[in-house]
């Protein structure tokens, strides 16, 4: 199979790019191209519930939220991306 660019530089393919799926290009040594198709991974859900204490509602977690855990939540998901 031989698949040509277009003057937008677009290649279509319904059998090997389904729409909406994303790709990583690479370019080895001998110049050819290789597309790896990218795997999106579910996040991590956090379920809490509201609750009120003294009068004010809070999220009650089934777990303790440090800053710190937040901090480090927040760092990795910006490493991921």
């Amino acid at each position: 199979m031989t698949l040509t660019a277009d003057s937008h530089g677009r290649i279509t393919s319904l059998e090997l790019f389904p729409p909406g799926t994303s790709f990583e290009p690479q370019m080895d040594t001998h110049g050819r191209i290789i597309l790896k198709r990218l795997i999106s991974e579910e996040p991590k859900r956090v379920y809490a519930k509201l609750v009120r204490r003294g009068g004010y509602l809070v999220f009650e977690s089934p777990f303790e939220v440090t800053p710190e855990a937040i901090a480090k939540a927040v760092a990795d998901e910006r490493a991921s991306m």
